[in-house]
């Protein structure tokens, strides 16, 4: 999440965004139908920069166009929503990896290993079925 946090910061700012980012999600466990339900992000700036502490810059140079990733804030910006997303509708679950291509799949563990096996979040790709193979 380090990595993703400065796109999302600079992403939200893009949108007028402030705290707290409010989206609707719509969720679906196995065994549920899908829901809608609100996922409010807030953040204590000061917490953020004690783990990167050059978050401010970062966040400055990519809102000033003076990254050559400035092309990717959305991109990036959108894994670390959905890494926050899991986080809260996974509680307990931490992504371990993220591959690229047709599907995007990211995957996951448990945190402690009484929890069990390893899952695999697959977001709805155009095109594509709704269900991995």
């Amino acid at each position: 999440m380090v990595d993703a946090m400065p796109f999302v910061l600079a992403w939200l700012a893009s949108r007028g965004t402030g705290q707290p980012a409010t989206f609707d999600v719509s969720v679906k466990l196995s065994g549920t139908k899908a829901r809608p339900q609100p996922l409010a992000l807030s953040w204590d700036m000061g917490q953020l920069v004690a783990r990167d502490p050059h978050l401010s810059e970062r966040v400055r140079r990519l809102q000033a166009g003076k990254s050559v990733l400035v092309e990717d804030v959305t991109k990036i910006a959108a894994y670390g929503l959905a890494l926050a997303a899991i986080s809260v509708f996974l509680p307990g679950r931490r992504v371990t990896d993220f591959r690229q291509g047709m599907p995007r799949t990211w995957s996951s563990r448990p945190t402690a290993p009484s929890m069990g096996s390893r899952l695999r979040a697959v977001p709805r790709v155009a095109g594509a079925p709704s269900t991995p193979s």
